[in-house]
């Protein structure tokens, strides 16, 4: 275990009024927090009310996408607090809204 503040999680706005906090993994040049043993990628992100944006995750990996506060749309779906998104690994393309 090793524990970890906010401030020690390096961050990306990777579009308007969206935080991307990057605790393992690499997303756009930048590494995470963590060195993961096994390649996982792990991020939470922020998104301010009426904030859009899209992300290319291959069809090899599985996503956990989960709604911890509010609601957003995801790939056209509205999924509110407390619920898991669900994907089928046949688009490259999330857009989250």
């Amino acid at each position: 275990y090793k524990g970890l503040q906010k401030e020690d999680i390096p961050y990306l706005n990777i579009a308007d009024g969206v935080v991307l906090n990057l605790i393992s993994g690499e997303f756009d040049a930048q590494r995470g927090a963590f060195e993961s043993l096994s390649n996982i990628f792990m991020s939470t992100i922020e998104m301010n009310s009426q904030s859009k944006f899209d992300i290319n995750v291959s069809t090899n990996h599985n996503i956990f996408f989960y709604v911890v506060r509010g609601e957003v749309v995801v790939n056209g779906k509205t999924a509110s607090y407390r619920n898991l998104v669900e994907f089928n690994n046949d688009n490259d393309l999330i857009y989250i809204e």
